[in-house]
């Protein structure tokens, strides 16, 4: 994930953990960012937690999005 934009910042990536912080049933130590942390989804029992994992998953597909329309390159080559 660091290794592309706009993840290759370390300002989007503690976006990200405090993002995914803020759900209840998701817990990423600072430092599991920087690795492969992976969601237990059973921890998601509230239909309002997985309601905002699609937020943060929607929000970073976005800034995705629009990094590589500014950048005019795509993470799909």
């Amino acid at each position: 994930m660091k290794k592309y934009p706009p993840c290759d910042s370390s300002n989007c990536r503690d976006q990200l953990l405090e993002k995914l912080g803020q759900i209840e049933g998701i817990s990423i130590s600072g430092d599991a960012i920087e690795k492969w942390p992976s969601v237990d989804l059973n921890n998601l029992a509230e239909s309002a937690s997985v309601e905002r994992l699609i937020g943060v998953m929607e929000w970073s597909f976005q800034l995705v999005k629009s990094t590589e329309l500014a950048t005019g390159s795509s993470s799909n080559k």
